[in-house]
């Protein structure tokens, strides 16, 4: 496992001694010594799914997917929509 890896563990570690059991880990096998965490935020009565990649290169990344549904066509518009 990777430093930034121990690291974010003990991250987890604390989020998991007050009850939030967000994420999950996953080692890889590659010569970056990746490690994916997986996990879900609740926000706003809204589940979302994020996953945090950390290696040995001088990145970390991380994902939030802010919606989970298609988006109706009709409303296009108004999201687009420049004031």
């Amino acid at each position: 496992m990777n430093k930034k890896a121990e690291k974010f563990d003990l991250l987890v570690a604390d989020l998991n001694k007050g009850g939030n059991t967000w994420f999950t880990k996953e080692e890889m096998t590659d010569d970056l010594n990746t490690v994916v965490y997986h996990g879900r935020l609740d926000v706003h009565e809204h589940s979302l799914p994020v996953f945090i990649v950390v290696d040995d290169s001088a990145f970390t990344y991380v994902r939030i997917a802010i919606t989970t549904t298609s988006i109706d066509k009709k409303v296009i518009p108004a999201v687009l929509k420049r004031t």
